[in-house]
């Protein structure tokens, strides 16, 4: 099935009640906040010609009534969420308790356990596709570096005490500041705003990481333009997003966790992820799996009828499932790990 920006079949419809038509879009009530919601042509290209993958998929953690439709562009191929919250009210699916926000008490008291029971089910990974991506200390001494969308702050007190000077962009008022906290950096280096708002000066970062961000953006070309323009010469883009081409989204399919929708606005594969990074300058040195063991209990979870949120059932799932999940991530994966560098001119 096609349709065309303007004429979208479900744009307006939520669970049988109808939204009330604005400007901007339909607006709904109900989750804290009211929700704009609109349609959006292609991130990549553009255009709005698409066909219909998935309809009517609902907020896998039940933070509010909408459904939401998976459609393919068809002109390059992305597919991404229709309709989708607008960027100003997007806000009310991040409430407090969303999990990468949360810093889980005894995280940092079972960290010898975490890593050796990470060291045993990585080596399948590793014999596969090497060493996983890991904090190193900067390269020569000082350097900066930048990781947009923070979350809880874990990744940049990784960097900041490897070495680097570090920063993060956080559009969450509350998680950037527990995030500078935990992370032991100055509060303002950590930018409390949107990535497309976010403005710096050019050539600033040795090193930018993009872990899971480029999925929730309202405009993943232009974060990547700015990245590209924020990079020192010789520095790296570290890019990390879910592969709706894997296996996993095959077989799960609409119950997949990673299609995590609203939240996540668009959907890549290997080749759009590609084309996303070069059609703003970056080229593209590596690209692998990346080794994560959260999406596959998820899924199972979304499957039984389950929210993927924790607790007992979560856990007894991914110590069931870890053989499977080794297996897995060193055959295939949820998700894609890319190093990028500036193209030359």
């Amino acid at each position: 099935m096609m349709s065309r920006l303007g004429s979208w079949p479900a744009e307006c419809t939520v669970q049988g009640r109808e939204g009330r038509r604005s400007a901007s879009g339909c607006q709904y009530g109900g989750i804290g906040s009211t929700v704009i919601l609109e349609s959006a042509s292609c991130s990549l290209c553009g255009e709005d010609v698409a066909s219909v993958l998935y309809r009517g998929i609902p907020d896998q953690f039940g933070h509010g009534p909408h459904r939401f439709d998976l459609v393919r562009c068809k002109v390059c191929g992305l597919v991404r969420t229709q309709p989708r919250p607008s960027r100003e009210t997007i806000g009310a699916y991040y409430p407090p308790d969303y999990a990468p926000y949360q810093v889980y008490e005894g995280k940092d008291r079972r960290a010898l356990y975490r890593r050796l029971l990470r060291r045993v089910s990585e080596y399948p990974y590793r014999v596969r596709h090497g060493a996983p991506l890991h904090v190193e200390p900067p390269p020569g001494g000082a350097a900066r570096m930048l990781d947009v969308g923070v979350g809880d702050g874990s990744s940049l007190r990784e960097y900041s005490q490897a070495g680097w000077e570090a920063w993060g962009v956080e559009p969450s008022p509350e998680a950037a500041a527990s995030a500078a906290s935990r992370a032991g950096v100055p509060a303002d280096h950590v930018i409390q705003a949107p990535a497309e708002e976010v403005s710096l000066p050019p050539e600033s970062f040795d090193l930018i990481r993009l872990s899971h961000v480029v999925e929730h953006l309202h405009d993943p070309r232009r974060v990547i333009a700015k990245a590209r323009l924020w990079l020192r010469p010789g520095g790296r883009v570290i890019a990390i997003c879910p592969n709706f081409a894997s296996w996993e989204r095959r077989l799960f399919r609409r119950r997949w966790m990673q299609l995590d929708v609203p939240r996540h606005l668009n959907h890549f594969t290997p080749d759009t992820f590609l084309a996303l990074l070069g059609s703003e300058g970056l080229a593209v040195r590596s690209m692998r799996p990346e080794l994560e063991f959260m999406t596959l209990p998820g899924s199972v979870l979304n499957t039984m009828g389950l929210r993927p949120k924790g607790g007992v059932a979560y856990r007894a799932l991914f110590l069931g499932l870890m053989p499977f999940t080794c297996l897995a991530r060193a055959l295939d994966t949820a998700a894609m790990e890319v190093v990028a560098e500036a193209a030359a001119a």
